[in-house]
């Protein structure tokens, strides 16, 4: 029987069955962004090799196993660099990290959504604006893992085992758009809905506290602008990249960013919010360094509090985002100030949500009080 390596879709060309021992060479992908060059798309073409034993040649001079592809001629907008899967570039290091990150704050956030729920003294503006802002964490959690589950079925993740021809034919399919799921697409649009959404519902605290220090706010008057800005504006963006993708770059399961006009569309949003949050912070921080140098208290008072209000609402602003805000997310531009980037991001954000439920339900002194009212009275 002849030795072959399977056939796998690398997110950026599909790789069909290759006897081993054998380079083989496959066309640059169609959506790539060809600019001056777009007749020579035809004739560049990129290599991986087929070991003797079956698998695809790897690479080990950078200290770790990465699988190794040639797209010299691809990378036309970077002057020819070599793409490596790396594990945060294509492995599935980064997807077990942020997978584990966010089953752990999706359980964290659920029994702090019932705790909030559940008690009604703690009904107000404050813990509804808290109670929404762990929903679309827990949304765009379940969303990103959904995600993840449709686009590895869809482009046959970890199947070797499709027949040479099979093969083929899959690979024809994912490079047209005819043959694509429309339940690829949805995932991947509710996707970024959550995302968004998310972000929004960050904002919402920032400007809600902002308010509540500046003005007296009555209770449960602005909420309803909340919810509107929260989860109904989000569509605007939404709607308008849906009709851009469909129009101009209707491709795949749109999971892939190449038009880069497109892309900021969703980014925009996203970078504004972070914006004016980060602004709300800093003028948050100064309002409270200035109340608490009014206040007689001693020099280690004054830094402890100051130091716990500033950690406390990292986490409820999303600031810790300001810190790569403005990185582009190509992995061609600087390959190791992205990696670290993804880092940071991947372990930060999946754990957003817990940190959020610990520091704002569980060790909340009014939770704390209704938990312990509800256990005397059940015993």
């Amino acid at each position: 029987t002849e030795t072959f390596c399977p056939g796998i879709f690398d997110g950026y060309i599909c790789w069909p069955h290759t006897p081993a021992g054998q380079l083989l060479t496959e066309p640059c992908p169609s959506y790539i962004e060809w600019k001056n060059v777009i007749h020579l798309q035809e004739s560049l073409v990129a290599y991986r090799f087929c070991e003797f034993d079956g698998s695809w040649m790897v690479r080990n001079d950078t200290g770790q196993s990465v699988q190794w592809v040639n797209r010299i001629q691809c990378d036309v907008a970077t002057n020819g660099l070599q793409y490596e899967l790396g594990p945060l570039e294509g492995g599935p290091q980064n997807k077990d990290i942020y997978t584990a990150g966010y089953i752990f704050s999706l359980v964290c956030m659920v029994i702090a959504l019932f705790i909030l729920m559940f008690f009604k003294k703690l009904h107000c503006t404050r813990n509804y604006i808290h109670m929404n802002l762990m929903l679309s964490f827990i949304v765009r959690y379940v969303a990103v893992m959904v995600k993840d589950k449709v686009i590895e079925d869809h482009y046959a993740v970890g199947r070797p085992n499709l027949t040479q021809m099979e093969m083929s034919q899959y690979c024809d399919d994912v490079a047209g758009t005819d043959g694509l799921m429309v339940s690829c697409r949805l995932v991947i649009t509710l996707m970024h809905y959550a995302t968004i959404a998310n972000y929004f519902w960050l904002l919402a605290e920032g400007v809600y506290l902002q308010l509540l220090l500046v003005f007296v706010m009555t209770e449960y008057k602005y909420f309803p602008i909340f919810m509107a800005f929260g989860w109904g504006a989000t569509w605007i963006p939404i709607g308008i990249w849906i009709a851009f993708r469909i129009t101009f770059e209707n491709v795949g399961c749109w999971e892939v960013n190449n038009m880069i006009p497109i892309w900021w569309i969703l980014r925009a949003p996203i970078l504004i919010s972070i914006a004016i949050n980060f602004i709300i912070f800093i003028n948050i921080i100064r309002m409270i360094v200035s109340k608490l140098s009014a206040n007689n208290m001693t020099r280690s008072d004054y830094k402890y509090r100051l130091a716990r209000s500033t950690l406390a609402l990292i986490p409820l602003l999303g600031i810790h985002y300001i810190v790569f805000m403005g990185v582009s997310d190509s992995v061609t531009d600087n390959s190791a100030f992205i990696n670290t980037k993804f880092a940071f991001e991947i372990i930060l954000t999946s754990l957003q949500g817990s940190i959020i439920a610990i520091l704002y339900c569980f060790l909340n002194g009014e939770v704390q009080t209704e938990i312990r009212k509800c256990w005397r009275n059940w015993r």
